[in-house]
């Protein structure tokens, strides 16, 4: 996927995430660029009566915990309601923006965290390179990966890294809640 903002500015429009959407209701994207003229995409939805009913989410509360979480995305309103959504199931969250800073934090403290949460698509460090430098240092930590849609995160990367968890965008606080408990083996 490509982006026109500057480094740090983010990544760009959130195609990668918009097919993530698109496919994850059996639909499908079409792109047609023309240097200079622009871009048109389009989007192909299955009709109403072919989607399935959705999945209505059981009575039970959220599952929380009260583990240390290092949360990283590069987008500030996604990170802002991570920390609201963590702290609310009780968890110890530390939140950050930047892929670097959030390695170097990690790299000050390795014990200091028992969970790393981080989104595949960012400057500087993509989520797959955090989590490769996280497992240098500290093999035993579980990780979720965060994405809307990335071709990078096959079964064999996934397995290489060792990633716990893999959470699609957009998720509920439901689904987060037990991609967490899933990862940390259900403590």
């Amino acid at each position: 996927f490509f982006t026109t903002k500057p480094v740090g500015e983010g990544t760009g429009l959130g195609l990668a995430t918009s097919y993530g959407i698109i496919t994850g209701h059996g639909g499908t994207i079409s792109v047609e660029s023309e240097l200079g003229v622009g871009s048109k995409f389009d989007v192909y939805l299955p009709l109403d009566s072919a989607i399935p009913p959705p999945v209505v989410a059981d009575d039970q509360p959220a599952p929380g915990g009260v583990e240390r979480v290092l949360f990283v995305d590069d987008e500030k309103s996604l990170a802002e309601a991570a920390t609201e959504m963590l702290a609310g199931l009780g968890y110890k969250p530390t939140v950050l923006c930047q892929s670097a800073e959030a390695l170097e934090r990690f790299l000050a403290n390795p014990q200091a965290f028992d969970l790393v949460m981080t989104d595949q698509t960012m400057p500087d460090l993509t989520g797959l390179d955090l989590v490769a430098r996280v497992r240098a240092v500290r093999a035993d930590i579980p990780v979720i990966l965060m994405t809307g849609h990335s071709p990078m995160v096959t079964p064999e990367v996934r397995r290489a890294l060792d990633i716990t968890e893999v959470l699609m965008k957009p998720y509920t606080t439901r689904e987060l809640a037990v991609s967490l408990r899933r990862a940390l083996g259900g403590q």
